[in-house]
């Protein structure tokens, strides 16, 4: 019983070491990709602010990656056309970053992207 105790008192004292810690930061933005994107706040009934970026469907995505000197490129769209969007959840274990490479493929096959960071994160 004693050792049941010291167990469960210890679980207790040491839970925030097994928690999520929500990456704030970004390590890179979609303009590495060449991506152009519109971010924007969406607010949630608690008042809260998630980010969202919203990727057009576009056919001209650079091939190569900037990473030493990104830039960030004016918000345009192919056309007028009506176009499937596609939203992409990203787990709960960091933020949305490393979804901009599913939406440089989704983006090029004429499909529009939306992605969003979970609260807390980005």
């Amino acid at each position: 019983m004693k050792r049941l105790l010291t167990f469960l008192v210890l679980v207790f004292l040491f839970q925030t070491v097994f928690a999520l810690i929500p990456e704030r930061k970004y390590p890179y933005k979609p303009e590495v990709f060449g991506l152009i994107y519109k971010e924007f706040k969406v607010k949630t009934a608690d008042n809260l602010k998630l980010n969202v970026w919203f990727f057009p469907a576009q056919d001209t995505i650079p091939k190569s990656r900037n990473w030493s000197n990104p830039v960030r490129r004016a918000y345009t769209t192919i056309d007028n056309k009506k176009r499937p969007t596609i939203i992409i959840m990203p787990a709960d274990a960091g933020n949305m970053a490393p979804l901009a490479q599913f939406a440089y493929y989704m983006c090029s096959k004429g499909y529009n992207v939306v992605t969003f960071d979970w609260r807390g994160f980005g």
